[in-house]
């Protein structure tokens, strides 16, 4: 009998535009082009399917619906969008309501949110969301938005369409997932730098999402939702967790709290703050290789397909 033939690896690598990024997906596996690409493909039509369902943009959108409607009694929604909403809920009170979708008014006030009409109650807030199995009801006219979250959870739902078979990497932005992820570094660039300075730090877990308002320049969209004033200072948070849900809406959490390590560990996560130079202060449990000091950007890095990820 003659030796067996020794596998083919293979890679494909693919970029898109959606959830008002580029989301790129790089796949390595022994399949051939033509399986790689339909694994791509249908990644990216779940991410295009999610956006659909929960973008606020979208005036066609499932949120919108029940923006519009959800105050005259409960609507079903479809699972994905109860997930995430309880994913919201479960944060909203354990971060002592620092995660609040229900901000939205204020960015509709402000401009950096679209006004698809309907006016919410002026003293509405995530009290009057109520979530029963399948369904939602709220109490007085509401507004949310889940711009913090569902860019992660669009992530997570593309990784899984993907399976863990193949090596894969989901960025959308610089919130990404991987299926292989223990040993990989990952680069992420200082506040002040606007690209051109990254620090290397390894991957902690799954899924990575990283925020911060620097590279919106004058358009600041992370509000604190007790003083609904925005987000004062340069700084950028990056978190690992098992999800990319999870860390995208940590993100938000251990930006706006004065202690979020707490939070973190309690969604056992990890991660770090990374001042305007791009100094490293822990939140928790994390093993970072702390760098010297910022290596220079050269091209694109790991954590996206163009100079708007994070």
């Amino acid at each position: 009998m003659g030796a067996s033939a020794a596998p083919r690896v293979n890679s494909i690598r693919q970029c898109k535009p959606l959830l008002g990024t580029y989301v790129e997906i790089h796949l390595t596996a022994d399949l051939d082009d033509d399986a790689l690409l339909d694994l791509s493909l249908a990644a990216f039509d779940e991410i295009e399917r999610i956006q659909k369902l929960m973008s606020f943009h979208d005036p066609e959108s499932e949120l919108t619906r029940i923006n519009q409607s959800a105050h005259l009694g409960a609507i079903e929604i479809s699972t994905d969008l109860w997930n995430v909403l309880y994913f919201a809920q479960k944060l909203h009170h354990a971060s002592g309501g620092f995660f609040d979708p229900a901000i939205a008014p204020e960015l509709v006030r402000r401009g950096l949110l679209p006004d698809h009409g309907g006016a919410p109650a002026r003293t509405a807030g995530w009290e009057c969301v109520r979530l029963i199995e399948g369904a939602i009801h709220f109490t007085a006219p509401l507004k949310i938005d889940l711009g913090g979250i569902a860019k992660g959870y669009a992530v997570d739902r593309a990784l899984a369409i993907i399976g863990d078979a193949v090596d894969a990497t989901v960025n959308a932005g610089g919130d990404l997932a991987m299926t292989r992820w223990q040993g990989r570094d990952v680069e992420i660039r200082t506040p002040e730098s606007n690209g051109r300075e990254t620090i290397t730090v390894p991957m902690e877990n799954r899924a990575l999402a990283t925020s911060a308002a620097y590279f919106l320049q004058d358009q600041q969209v992370i509000f604190d939702p007790h003083d609904r004033l925005p987000l004062a200072g340069k700084r950028s948070v990056s978190v690992f967790a098992h999800s990319c849900m999870v860390a995208d809406a940590l993100t938000k959490v251990a930006l706006l709290m004065s202690e979020p390590a707490e939070v973190v560990k309690n969604f056992d996560a990890a991660g770090f703050i990374m001042s305007l130079e791009g100094a490293l202060k822990r939140l928790y449990k994390s093993a970072i290789r702390w760098p010297a000091s910022p290596s220079k950007f050269l091209g694109t890095t790991e954590l996206g397909c163009s100079r708007s990820s994070l």
